[in-house]
């Protein structure tokens, strides 16, 4: 059951059109890849490899989040295609290392 979640999660990610829509799917997939690694309830590695995943997980979502804000802040939108299409037009990219 698990395994048909994180699947999808992952044809959510696939058929977005929308920043938010592909951070649900992801995020769909991270909560059952996390019971998944800590299925075996009995293997203390097993408990700790979740755990480890978990926090890597949260950073990694929360630097997700962070960038779509600044894609949003910058572009005012949220499609994936109307984001796409401002990056291109106004070059973008060359001013990220300035946010930070």
């Amino acid at each position: 059951m698990l395994a048909l979640f994180a699947v999808l999660g992952m044809l959510i990610m696939v058929s977005a059109n929308h920043l938010l829509v592909v951070y649900l799917g992801l995020e769909l997939l991270a909560l059952s890849m996390y019971a998944l690694v800590a299925f075996n309830r009995d293997d203390g590695r097993s408990s700790e490899a979740a755990m480890k995943y978990f926090v890597l997980g949260a950073v990694a979502s929360g630097l997700l989040l962070y960038g779509i804000s600044i894609l949003y802040g910058l572009s005012g939108k949220l499609e994936l295609t109307e984001v796409l299409a401002y990056v291109s037009a106004q070059n973008v990219l060359d001013n990220i290392p300035l946010l930070f």
